[in-house]
């Protein structure tokens, strides 16, 4: 999600910017031959969506699908969120989305090229897509895809919740050609890490300016998830490198609006072995999926405001994945066909509401384990 944990009334941008890239002790770090060091981290384009084009409002059946439910919290307030599915307290029903893979080829003004498309099949046979067993501490949640295995564990428990028929999948993934990008000189060049891999290193603004074009451009449909890779080309900001992906949407009507997933897919030993390949597809992924409509201030997901474990900053809108970026022991690790994958450990919606006890699998406060408890506030819930 973009960098910049916006927060109104409460953090100014640069002052929570600033915070974010003094205060990540756990999060995964990468050495450039040149000697500067960056830091993975992810970004969160709030309120920032694409307008959707001028069209008669279409009904929710052709946007993605989504419901809308209020989930008891602090002090006995009611929070609505919307999210990606049914409601898992209507028992079983199971929904599968369109996805198609876009990859990007990135060319650098040295000639330097880093195709996206070398990387389709990597993505395409992952837990992003292919099944596995995820079992999670004493709890199997079944065999399935990473994404509908998190959010089955984070509703386990939960009241009307169906073990054995509640499903959020994704659909084997149409490819599309790759889109090629010429990245100019002063916007970003390719570089060795000192553990020699080669990683392309991209403004920030510059090339999410063209990720929203293409998701927004008319080649994909509301209701299908556009997902936009790239080979190990990150992005840098004002508060320094390394953003690995981000997701949002539109502005407007849920019902009508694009959201998307973008994220590079992580050569090995970039950042160290438990934050390779497919750590950052997975993070966005399920944040896509718990709070979708990131594009327009007045859909976002908006939870108790909670401290984010090993960044000394404040998020106010339910994601998954951060709570957990940038502490050890987040990412957990799935083998499939013999190749061993990582991905994001997530804090379940039960981390940010307080629900004691949690419905997630084991009683947990995230997926596999890395949260025990629930988040610590800063600020009134």
């Amino acid at each position: 999600m973009i960098f910049n944990r916006w927060a109104p009334g409460r953090i100014a941008l640069a002052a929570c910017m600033a915070l974010l890239a003094q205060n990540r002790a756990g999060a995964q770090s990468v050495v450039f031959s040149n000697g500067n060091k960056g830091i993975a981290r992810f970004a969160d384009k709030y309120g920032a969506g694409p307008r959707q084009p001028s069209r008669p409002t279409a009904p929710s059946a052709s946007g993605i699908p989504y419901y809308s439910k209020g989930f008891a919290s602090l002090k006995g307030k009611s929070v609505t969120l919307r999210l990606i599915g049914t409601d898992p307290g209507a028992g079983a029903a199971s929904t599968t989305i369109p996805a198609v893979i876009q990859p990007l080829r990135v060319v650098f003004s040295d000639g330097t090229v880093l195709d996206g498309t070398d990387v389709v099949a990597a993505v395409a046979s992952s837990p992003v897509f292919a099944t596995a067993d995820y079992t999670f501490g004493a709890v199997d949640v079944g065999t399935t895809q990473y994404l509908d295995a998190m959010q089955r564990a984070q509703f386990w428990n939960f009241t009307g919740f169906s073990q054995s028929g509640y499903h959020l999948l994704l659909g084997s993934p149409t490819v599309n050609p790759a889109i090629t990008v010429n990245v100019p000189a002063d916007k970003g060049f390719a570089i060795t890490s000192s553990a020699g891999v080669l990683i392309g290193l991209v403004d920030n603004a510059y090339l999410s300016a063209i990720i929203d074009g293409v998701a927004t451009g008319g080649a994909f449909a509301p209701n299908q998830l556009p997902l936009i890779v790239t080979d190990n080309v990150l992005q840098y900001d004002s508060a320094g490198c390394c953003v690995i992906g981000y997701h949002s949407s539109q502005s407007g009507s849920p019902a009508t609006a694009q959201t998307w997933v973008y994220s590079a897919w992580v050569r090995t030993n970039t950042f160290g072995a438990s934050f390779d390949d497919a750590v950052g597809l997975s993070h966005e992924l399920t944040e896509w999926a718990n709070d979708p409509f990131v594009g327009d201030f007045s859909t976002l997901n908006v939870i108790p405001p909670a401290v984010l474990p090993g960044q000394g900053a404040c998020i106010i809108n339910f994601e998954t994945g951060d709570p957990a970026e940038a502490v050890a022991g987040g990412s957990f690790a799935q083998t499939i066909g013999g190749v061993t994958y990582h991905l994001q450990d997530v804090a379940t919606l039960w981390w940010y509401l307080h629900t004691s006890p949690s419905p997630a699998a084991n009683g947990w406060y995230s997926v596999n384990g890395l949260f025990r408890q629930p988040s610590s506030l800063c600020g009134p819930g």
